[in-house]
């Protein structure tokens, strides 16, 4: 059995920024755990509060979520609380949508070391 980390939602994906779903996919299929890596920051929701909170964007979370059961989760506090800070209101709304599909959605709060040095 494989393991695969999805660490940066680049990386996975080949470079391609942004591109949660193939990520996701390549480590289901390579027997791995993901978790979804700096929501708000690719929502902007810390400028903009709302777009945490939209049901387009829960919507879209969730349905990632049900479809790749080995995503354990989304991050809910990177580093500092400033960029992240409405990540937790689309955890409450994504706890929300997916639970009553009989699963759960864990937050994860990391510190984000890009470098070991």
């Amino acid at each position: 059995m494989s393991t695969a980390i999805l660490w940066t939602r680049a990386t996975a994906t080949g470079g391609v920024e942004n591109a949660y779903e193939p990520a996701i996919s390549l480590v289901e299929k390579l027997g791995g755990v993901s978790q979804i890596n700096h929501p708000g920051d690719w929502l902007n929701a810390s400028k903009v509060i709302k777009l945490a909170s939209d049901p387009k964007n829960i919507r879209y979370f969730s349905d990632l979520l049900i479809k790749y059961p080995s995503c354990a989760g989304i991050e809910i506090l990177n580093q500092n609380d400033s960029p992240t800070r409405c990540d937790r209101i689309l955890w409450d709304g994504l706890l929300d949508y997916v639970i009553p599909t009989g699963r759960n959605v864990w937050g994860f709060g990391i510190s984000d070391a890009h470098r070991l040095d």
